[in-house]
């Protein structure tokens, strides 16, 4: 490992049996603006039967630079894992993308300097666009249908979350360590959906 001090964020990813999108995810990683001494990424496994454990090793093998840990978690269910990534984490901000997400190059510089930026933030959201099969939106598609692929696009603009903004998604939220410890971490009788409802209220 290259890094030595604490790092400015951790990015969780929390999997399941997703060998066919983990490798994109992680390559994501890979190609971030903000210096590889400012991050660290945890995988935490939660007893992927598939191939999830040998390509997140291997890409881990293949990229020195990167501060990165794989690590299992054996308690099934998503929250378990969500609370095994707190655990892990060893930077100030911790941020979760889904085992199938491909961040942007500045997400994470986003998220580290919107925060450092003033201290009193303990939790933002972002973006979540899906990416379709087809070249754009099914036309199909609805509003009624957003929540199952996962869309969450409130505008440019830093907007407070509220009853109509509902609250970060879990695919891309980040909260201060210290808040997610003081509310208690993730509920682990939700093992699938609902956790990242839940933290936001008990933050």
């Amino acid at each position: 490992m290259p890094i030595n001090k604490e790092p400015a964020i951790s990015v969780v990813i929390c999997t399941y049996n997703r060998d066919k999108f983990i490798g994109e995810a992680l390559n994501c990683l890979a190609k971030q603006t903000l210096s590889s001494e400012l991050f660290e990424i945890i995988v935490v496994d939660n007893n992927s039967t598939d191939n999830t454990a040998s390509i997140s090793k291997n890409f881990i093998a293949n990229h020195p630079e990167l501060n990165i840990r794989y690590v299992l978690e054996t308690n099934k269910g998503l929250s378990f894992a969500r609370n095994r990534g707190i655990a892990e984490a060893k930077g100030p901000i911790i941020t979760y993308i889904d085992d199938d997400a491909e961040a942007t190059p500045g997400f994470l510089q986003s998220i580290v300097s919107f925060m450092q930026a003033d201290k009193t933030i303990v939790g933002i959201g972002g973006k979540v666009i899906p990416k379709y099969s087809e070249s754009k939106e099914p036309k199909w598609m609805s509003k009624y249908l957003y929540g199952f692929v996962g869309l969450m696009d409130c505008g440019e603009e830093p907007k407070r979350f509220d009853s109509s903004m509902k609250y970060p998604a879990g695919c891309n939220m980040t909260y201060t360590k210290d808040i997610l410890e003081q509310a208690g971490g993730f509920n682990n009788q939700l093992t699938f959906r609902s956790d990242d409802k839940y933290i936001f209220y008990q933050v």
